[in-house]
Formats: structure tokens, C-alpha cells, sequence
């Protein structure tokens, strides 16, 4: 599947007809179909009837563009691999059981399908095998707590991770040293933030609660190392 069509029809649902697309706009999607831009899938989104499309609302347009995969060759997946510069592992932190002190540590070793050597959640699910968080977002969550700054061992995520943003990471297999890991979803923050945070922790942490990986090849992960998309060192 296929790019160009996917990111259009995205733009074009966050006009306020809810997602119609006009005569003008479906022909510009056939052009793209017949130049073998759009996919079938895609293709059924565009065919739909103007009640269907209303039926279908945003929210379930963007979660069937999440399920699609990409071609490597296609102009969106190559915007999906470039990143302004690499990104850097701040910080490593073990949970050595549930609810205890984190142990920082500047290496650590990740084991595939599992985690990180020495963390309580290790092996207990491959997509959740460890977790990350934006460095960037520290002082933001502060803010939005009414703190004046925050350690990265109180929000227990494992890896703190500088200059290249997370998010963009979903789905998609990187590079932290020498260790491959596959981005499955956001790591939503739990109600412990009321009491890390205060009262209102848990909303003022929402949406940067970072990013969960999956293990696929594992290896020592130390401090300073750099975080690149998978193919981009290839």
C-alpha cells in the first residue's frame, strides 16, 4: 500500500464536510489509483457514500490508515524515515520489582522477545518489553503538574530518550546502539501519577507518556547511544 493517496485522503477528512470528498477530489484520488499510488483498501474509502462517510467519522478513518502498511518504495514511508539527526539515550533506569525505587544504570542489557536484564516486567509481554519517554517532554509534564522540574526515575519508564520524537517512532522498527526494536504503542501513564505527580498528575501526563517497544534483536544498550530509524544505518 501505498502513500500519497493515504496522506490525502487524511488531509481532506479534517475539512468540516466529516470526510466527504468531492467529484474533483475523488477523480484526483483515481488519477493517484491509476498510477498505482492507491491501494485497494484505500480505494473503498474513497467509493463510500457521502452517508457512509459521515457514518464512519474520524476516528475510524485514522484507525484504518494506522493498520495499513506501507511500501518501503512509497513517498510516505520514506517521509516516515527521515528524521532532522539522531536521536541520544539519556538515561536507563531498571524496575527491580513492582512498586520499587528504580536502579539507574548507564548499561543494560536487552534481551529479544523479553526486555531489559534485570527489570520485574521483562518477559511478561513482548510489546510492552520496555518502555521509553521523550526527554523533551520532562519540563512539559512539570508544567502541566505545577512542578518546578521532574526525575525520570519517578514517571518509571526505562529508557529516557533526547532529539528525535517518539511518537514518530510507532510502528516502526529503530536502532538504540546495538539493539533493534519495533515501536508497538503509546505507553499511557497509570493512576500512580496522582500520587508521583499530585493531584491532576495523571491528566498533566497524558499523551506524553512515551512509547512501548518490542525487543527483535537484543544487545547491550549503554548511555550516549544513538537512536536512528532501522534502515537509515543500512
Amino acid at each position: 500500500m501505498t502513500g500519497w493517496g493515504v496522506a490525502y485522503y487524511c488531509v481532506e477528512t479534517t475539512h468540516p464536510s466529516c470526510g466527504v470528498v468531492s467529484d474533483h477530489e475523488r477523480d484526483h484520488e483515481t488519477t493517484h489509483r491509476s498510477r498505482g499510488v492507491v491501494s485497494e483498501h484505500e480505494l473503498k474509502l474513497v467509493s463510500l457514500t457521502e452517508q457512509e462517510r459521515r457514518g464512519i467519522g474520524l476516528a475510524e478513518v485514522f484507525r484504518v490508515i494506522e493498520a495499513m502498511t506501507f511500501s518501503k518504495n512509497s513517498p510516505l514511508a520514506s517521509l516516515m524515515q527521515t528524521f532532522p539527526r539522531p536521536g541520544r539515550l539519556e538515561w536507563i533506569g531498571l524496575r527491580p520489582a513492582k512498586r520499587a525505587a528504580l536502579v539507574r544504570t548507564d548499561i543494560a542489557r536487552a534481551t529479544a522477545g523479553a526486555g531489559l536484564e534485570g527489570d520485574h516486567y521483562s518477559g511478561r509481554s513482548g510489546s510492552r518489553g520496555i518502555t521509553l519517554l521523550q526527554a523533551e517532554h520532562l519540563p512539559v509534564i512539570a508544567a502541566l503538574a505545577g512542578l518546578d522540574e521532574i526525575a525520570p526515575d519517578s514517571l518509571r519508564r526505562n529508557l529516557l530518550i533526547s532529539r528525535i520524537n517518539l511518537a514518530a517512532l510507532k510502528g516502526q522498527h529503530f536502532r538504540i546502539g546495538e539493539v533493534v526494536v519495533e515501536g508497538t504503542g503509546f505507553a499511557h501513564p497509570c493512576s500512580r501519577m496522582e500520587d508521583v505527580l499530585g493531584p491532576g498528575g495523571y491528566n498533566a501526563m497524558r499523551g506524553h507518556g512515551g512509547l512501548c517497544v518490542r525487543v527483535i534483536q537484543g544487545g547491550l544498550l549503554r548511555v550516549g547511544d544513538a537512536v536512528v530509524a532501522a534502515d537509515a544505518d543500512a
